[in-house]
């Protein structure tokens, strides 16, 4: 779908879905995407829990 409409995909790897405003500073990158539509950088999301 992506080929026929165009644009560009953003992956965040993260355990938590949505967990970009969970990461300073990432909730502002996104923004800034939505508003212009140019992706500068990406964010490295909210790692999973250790567990033991």
């Amino acid at each position: 779908m992506r080929a026929a409409i165009g644009g560009t995909l953003v992956s965040i790897d993260d355990d938590v879905h949505g967990s970009a405003a969970q990461v300073p500073g990432c909730a502002a990158k996104v923004i800034a995407y939505f508003e212009t539509g140019r992706r500068t950088t990406t964010c490295p999301g909210k790692p999973a829990q250790q567990t033991l």
